[in-house]
C-alpha cells in the first residue's frame, strides 16, 4: 500500500507541476521576484478534501488528509509562484464521521457552491492566474461537477482559465475509465507546451 500511495502522491505532483509551469508565462511576475501579500499567483489551487477531512471550520491553508500530502509538496516546490486554498464544507457523511451531519447530497452541493464562489473570486481577482481543481472521494465528486459546469460554459468561469483538475476516488469515475480522459493508455502527463 505504501508503494501505491507514493506512486500516486508522485502523480498527482508532476501534474499539478506541470499545470504550474504552464501557467508561468501568464504571470505578471518573474518567477524569481517574491509575491507580496495579497498579489497573485501564477497558478491558484483549490482543494476539495473527502469524507471527514473537512468540515464548515476547517482551516483552508492547513495541509491535511490525502490532499495535504499532494499540496504540501506542490507548494513547497514551486514557492510563491503557487498559492492553494482548501475548501471547508460540510463532510461528516450525515454524521457518519466527524465533519458535519448534513446528508452526502446536500454536503456535496455545499462543496461545490463553495468551491465556486472561491474560483470565481480568485478568477476576478486574478486576472492572469491560472486555477487548479483538486479533489479527493467526496471532495472529488464536487470537483468533477465543478469541472463539468465550466467545460460546459456554466459556472462564470472561462475554461480558459483553468489549468488542471485532478480528481482521486472521485465516486463519479464510469468503470475502465483511463487515467487521463480523452487519452487511452496515458499513464503520465503530457510534457509541458514550450
Amino acid at each position: 500500500m505504501r508503494f501505491v500511495t507514493a506512486s500516486l502522491r508522485q502523480r498527482s505532483l508532476a501534474v499539478l507541476t506541470a499545470a504550474a509551469i504552464a501557467a508561468v508565462p501568464a504571470f505578471s511576475a518573474g518567477a524569481g521576484q517574491a509575491l507580496a501579500e495579497g498579489d497573485c499567483p501564477a497558478l491558484f489551487v483549490l482543494g476539495v478534501q473527502g469524507t471527514g477531512q473537512s468540515s464548515p471550520d476547517a482551516d483552508p491553508t492547513s495541509d491535511t488528509g490525502m490532499l495535504g500530502q499532494v499540496l504540501s509538496p506542490l507548494k513547497s516546490a514551486a514557492g510563491d509562484l503557487v498559492e492553494r486554498r482548501y475548501v471547508p464544507y460540510e463532510a461528516g457523511f450525515g454524521g457518519a464521521v466527524p465533519g458535519g451531519q448534513a446528508p452526502y447530497t446536500k454536503s456535496v452541493k455545499g462543496a461545490i457552491d463553495k468551491l465556486t464562489s472561491q474560483a470565481q473570486s480568485i478568477a476576478s481577482r486574478c486576472g492572469d492566474t491560472k486555477l487548479a481543481f483538486v479533489g479527493y472521494s467526496q471532495g472529488a465528486h464536487a470537483v468533477s461537477q465543478l469541472a463539468k459546469a465550466i467545460g460546459g460554459g456554466g459556472a462564470g468561469i472561462s475554461p480558459d482559465k483553468v489549468a488542471a483538475v485532478a480528481t482521486f476516488g472521485d465516486p463519479e469515475r464510469p468503470e475502465g475509465a483511463p487515467t487521463f480522459p480523452g487519452d487511452a493508455g496515458r499513464v503520465s502527463p503530457a510534457p509541458v507546451p514550450g
